[in-house]
């Protein structure tokens, strides 16, 4: 069993949020060891439409409580961050190619769903946007000329947010990774297996083929798997709010002209679920994404 014991921090998890911790610590000076499987069958961040937004977000349910209404918040402050952190990023990672891929997110009310969830969350969006004086329009999605919808099954109403938009998550990912690499910090692809320990404190990673990679700090980012490492921790367990896998369905599409849209297109949040979208992709692809259902177990279900 091989152990690597001079890394400040060990972040477990390569999805974008493991993946911009280790970046992060690793700029600011921090010898920082990144464990995550390359090419993960479930892996959110690589299956994701990626819409930058909080606003396309905002449901009732959210507005209903304090800690959603500080959940909103916090989306919102960090999207204004965003520009200048993606700049920041291409710097570093040496990649000028741009990550945003539409030019604003149109919202449609479809004719077809429930009044409670699908009129109730688009009032709120709207709402919404009112509150935090954020730019939008109202529109017909009629006048898109890009939309070709069933006449039976066709949005009426729509919110034009010109503020909301998409990245290309691929391409974040590698810029991700080639910034990590820029700054001296360490891939190690491998799964982690466990948490190894030292009296009371975390040590280091042992990964499934008996590699340790060891560190003053460990940080696990590990989406649902996050709790299955911290199992054996009881007292810090109990304090982590539970997480379960988000399955979906997803296409990416080239279309027969090769046009697609110019914004994101969605509906409102649905339980669980982040509506329909269409996501327009930095190489003239579209996006597809609708539907999602929850799963205690990572890969046990199947769409």
């Amino acid at each position: 069993m091989a152990s690597n014991a001079h890394h400040d921090v060990v972040v477990v998890g390569n999805g974008v949020v493991g993946s911009s911790i280790a970046f992060e610590l690793s700029r600011r000076g921090a010898r920082v060891a990144r464990i995550g499987e390359p090419n993960r069958k479930y892996a959110a961040s690589t299956a994701s439409g990626a819409m930058l937004g909080c606003f396309g977000e905002v449901t009732t349910a959210l507005l209903a409580t304090e800690h959603g209404r500080a959940k909103l918040a916090v989306d919102y402050e960090a999207r204004g961050l965003w520009a200048g952190w993606a700049e920041l990023l291409a710097d570093v990672a040496a990649d000028e190619r741009a990550l945003v891929t539409s030019r604003g997110t149109l919202v449609m009310l479809n004719s077809t769903g429930s009044k409670a969830v699908d009129t109730g969350n688009f009032q709120a969006i709207e709402s919404t946007l009112r509150t935090y004086d954020e730019p939008y329009e109202r529109v017909d999605p009629q006048d898109d000329a890009w939309l070709a919808p069933n006449d039976l099954h066709r949005s009426l109403l729509g919110l034009y947010i010109p503020g909301e938009r998409s990245v290309d998550s691929a391409l974040l990912l590698t810029k991700l990774d080639a910034a990590l690499r820029n700054t001296s910090g360490t891939i190690v692809d491998g799964r982690a297996r466990v948490l190894v320990t030292q009296g009371d404190r975390v040590t280091g990673v042992a990964l499934d083929d008996g590699t340790v990679v060891g560190g003053y700090t460990v940080i696990v980012a590990a989406g649902a798997t996050s709790l299955d490492l911290l199992a054996t921790f009881e007292d810090v367990a109990r304090r982590v709010p539970p997480m379960v896998s988000g399955y979906g369905v997803s296409v990416v599409v080239e279309t027969p002209d090769g046009r697609v849209p110019d914004s994101v297109l969605r509906t409102p949040n649905r339980s669980f679920a982040c509506g329909l979208h269409c996501v327009p992709r930095a190489d003239g692809s579209l996006y597809i994404g609708a539907t999602n259902i929850i799963s205690p177990d990572p890969g046990s279900t199947r769409c």
